[in-house]
């Protein structure tokens, strides 16, 4: 208020000497000056006092409190991120690790039954060969010629051929490894053209030669050329 008094006294001894009218306004001036800075003041006032009362409800204490916690729960959260990496980056080593070993045991196992079934292969189909899946380990690709041909778009009886002799190179290995098959055939070729059927007479034939091949079958013409001994039941 003094000071809003002392601008107006100010300007009032500024005035000396000047119109009235000049005077007058510069009055008007003045007077507005000093009622905004007392509405300014009683403002200001208010709102000091309700701060204080603001920070009287919440107390130093409890802000001291809450940024503790704050800062305990910043700590935590840190620690336990740090935790979920070292997890993460565990987790990520093992699934490597694992995918390693499985894709060698893969290995292990698919390019035998690649190498097993080549020579059987060849006495139906010269430059062929089988492609397994990775993952199922069903028979997924035939490459004859360089071309590969979808396993499923082969006709019935080139897949029964191709079957029966992934079946014969699987009994090759476990033979190889000390664990005696016998290939059992239940009317395996009965889509086979003759033909074809005569070049499989071949590949049974050669797998006989290592191991016992047995044939149920009701169609018995159709491996009465192979020479093999027949049981009728």
């Amino acid at each position: 208020m003094r000071l809003a008094v002392s601008g107006c006294d100010g300007a009032q001894a500024a005035l000396v000497g000047a119109d009235s009218e000049a005077k007058q306004i510069a009055l008007k001036q003045a007077e507005q000056a000093e009622r905004e800075i007392d509405a300014d003041i009683r403002r200001l006032d208010i709102e000091k006092r309700e701060i204080e009362a603001a920070l009287r409800a919440l107390g130093k204490d409890g802000l001291g409190e809450q940024l503790a916690l704050l800062e305990g729960q910043i700590a935590a959260t840190e620690a336990r991120l740090k935790s979920m990496t070292l997890e993460a980056q565990a987790a990520r080593l093992l699934h490597t690790t694992l995918a390693d070993a499985q894709r060698e045991t893969k290995d292990r196992w698919l390019a035998p039954v690649r190498e097993r079934s080549a020579p059987y292969l060849r006495l139906i189909q010269a430059d062929s060969d089988i492609v397994l899946h990775d993952e199922t380990f069903e028979i997924e690709q035939l490459v004859r010629n360089g071309v590969a041909e979808p396993f499923g778009s082969l006709s019935v009886g080139a897949r029964e051929q191709i079957a029966v002799i992934t079946r014969i190179a699987l009994a090759d290995i476990l033979r190889e490894a000390g664990q005696e098959a016998c290939i059992v055939l239940d009317d395996a070729l009965v889509n086979t053209d003759e033909a074809r059927l005569e070049r499989m007479h071949l590949v049974l034939g050669k797998a006989a030669q290592n191991q016992q091949v047995l044939i149920l079958t009701c169609r018995e013409r159709d491996f009465l050329q192979l020479g093999a001994p027949i049981r009728r039941m």
